[in-house]
């Protein structure tokens, strides 16, 4: 699972990621996962070049993102539990 998390986790649902250009559901699922962890994870956290982003454009760039970069039913599903992951960010501040 760790192999593929790390070898696929930049695919797009739409094929155009990298670096198989792998689509839909032929990402495995654990890639597809971390997918919307780590571009969530990316912006709404501050980095040495740039500051977090606001809660409400991180969830509009997964939201905007939900059937070209991430699977849209997974997409759906993080967008839904945001409380509990807004909640949960709050308490690793």
């Amino acid at each position: 699972m760790a192999y593929n998390v790390a070898l696929h986790h930049h695919e797009k649902w739409n094929g155009k990621g990298y670096p198989s250009g792998l689509k839909g559901e032929g990402i495995p699922l654990c890639a597809r996962i971390m997918a919307i962890a780590d571009v969530f994870d990316a912006v709404s956290e501050t980095r040495c070049y740039r500051a977090a982003m606001p809660m409400e454009q991180c969830f509009d760039i997964i939201r905007q993102g939900t059937g070209q970069d991430f699977d849209p039913l997974l997409a759906q599903v993080f967008l839904d539990i945001r409380p509990q992951v807004e909640s949960i960010h709050a308490q690793v501040q």
